[in-house]
């Protein structure tokens, strides 16, 4: 399958996430083939991903 990264006349997407002491932030910015942009910042408390993160390692 081709990287849409790569591909022209697609949407890119970056996430970026920054873990401090108390909070979780995941940017997920959209690009579509106009240029325009869209961001959306999700923010959650460092011992609620924690938590997450418990109950993905228990998955396995």
């Amino acid at each position: 399958m081709n990287n849409p990264n790569n591909t022209p006349n697609t949407v890119v997407y970056r996430d970026d996430m920054m873990i401090d002491d108390q909070t979780v932030t995941l940017t997920d910015t959209k690009t579509d083939v106009s240029g325009d942009t869209t961001t959306i910042i999700y923010q959650a408390p460092t011992t609620d991903y924690a938590n997450y993160l418990d109950k993905q390692v228990g998955k396995q």
